[in-house]
């Protein structure tokens, strides 16, 4: 299974398991693993704890919600944003490849500052840049690595997603 199939599987996994949190937990993990291991094709482990979702499957892992911690396997050239709470994090086992998604109280501008210094400050050199209303965004490369960051912001929270492909 390719790259993006992962992805989306287990992005839906997550967010199939996101709506069974109101269930009876048991129950709701063993349901949303087989609809995931129908969509898959294969075998997926699903973890509901609290108001978090982890599914794991052959080719890499997603964790959305409630207390979610940077996998150990997430790319030590890839640097994190530090200002916010992680909310989702994926790591592509075969490719290397990963995403992470932040919320945070600063303004998209202040984000968006922040986590352009921090890709420098890593070793990376912005390629891109654009800014529209309330998103910001840019490409980098460096490291091994090409990272596409966004930042956004919606009725006083900002989110920072970052993309990371190995090259």
């Amino acid at each position: 299974m390719g790259l993006k199939k992962t992805t989306a599987v287990l992005a839906a996994g997550a967010i199939v398991a996101g709506f069974s949190l109101a269930g009876c937990g048991q129950i709701a993990e063993s349901a949303t693993e087989k609809l995931m291991e129908q969509a898959a094709g294969g075998s997926v482990n699903v973890d509901i704890q609290g108001d978090g979702v982890t599914v794991e499957g052959s080719e890499g892992a997603m964790s959305i919600g409630g207390s979610v911690d940077l996998p150990d396997n997430w790319p030590a050239e890839v640097p994190t944003y530090g200002d916010g709470t992680l909310v989702m994090v994926s790591v592509d086992k075969g490719s290397g490849s990963a995403t992470a998604m932040w919320n945070t109280d600063q303004s998209v501008e202040d984000a968006a500052a922040a986590v352009k210094s921090m890709v420098e400050a890593a070793g990376y050199s912005v390629e891109s840049e654009s800014n529209m209303a309330d998103v910001s965004m840019f490409g980098a490369t460096g490291n091994g690595y090409r990272l596409d960051v966004s930042v956004g912001g919606q009725e006083g929270s900002t989110a920072v997603t970052l993309v990371a492909t190995k090259q």
